[in-house]
């Protein structure tokens, strides 16, 4: 699945997950389009919100001076295909995903303002 999200805007995703932890943090690496992903990633805390199993993500697309990746701003550079692997973990500051549990990969297509 690709969700279409915003440059510059609050963006929003729903998904539908069994977690094993109560209240985890959500980690995502934001893999670059067009580069190699070892090479050109952002390492983010996506704020979410919960009900049931049901949980919903909020990611910002902000300009660079006001980036920050603990709390789900990110500087989307690029325009285009971004492919985000995407963790859960206790911590609520860990950036690092080997300290994290893989949940699965997806897609996210950013588009410019409309």
């Amino acid at each position: 699945m690709i969700y279409n999200i915003q440059q510059l805007a609050v963006n929003t995703i729903l998904a539908n997950y069994v977690i094993p932890i109560d209240t985890p943090t959500f980690l995502g690496v934001f893999k670059v389009p067009c580069f190699d992903a070892s090479e050109v990633s952002k390492n983010v805390i996506i704020p979410d919100s919960e009900c049931g199993n049901v949980y919903e993500f909020v990611i910002t697309g902000t300009s660079e001076i006001y980036e920050d990746l603990t709390s789900g701003d990110i500087y989307f550079e690029d325009l285009g295909t971004w492919t985000v692997d995407l963790y859960y973990q206790a911590s609520t500051t860990n950036l690092n995903p080997t300290l994290a549990t893989f949940i699965e990969t997806f897609k996210i297509q950013v588009n410019g303002s409309a």
